[in-house]
């Protein structure tokens, strides 16, 4: 969210937001798990992403989410392929 003047999301509010906004940019879209690693503290996750807007080609995606030790996503990292 390029008006918010930095990189990540901080509380509830701003994560909804941006999720409503995402969506918005589908017709369909459905996720087919590849992987997922984990360990305590951290997980990466793949997956192939279909949507209206992928056509016939589907997106890949990693996602690498880290926990605190209360459970709270303390960060959550996403790289399109």
């Amino acid at each position: 969210m390029p008006d918010l003047g930095r990189s990540e999301l901080r509380g509830v509010a701003e994560v909804e937001q941006y999720a409503r906004i995402a969506f918005q940019r589908f017709a369909w879209l459905r996720f087919d798990l590849i992987t997922v690693t984990e360990d305590r503290n951290r997980a990466a996750v793949e997956y192939l992403r279909h949507s209206d807007i992928d056509g016939s080609s589907p997106g890949r995606v990693l996602e690498l989410i880290e926990w605190r030790d209360d459970g709270l996503i303390s960060a959550v990292r996403v790289f399109h392929f």
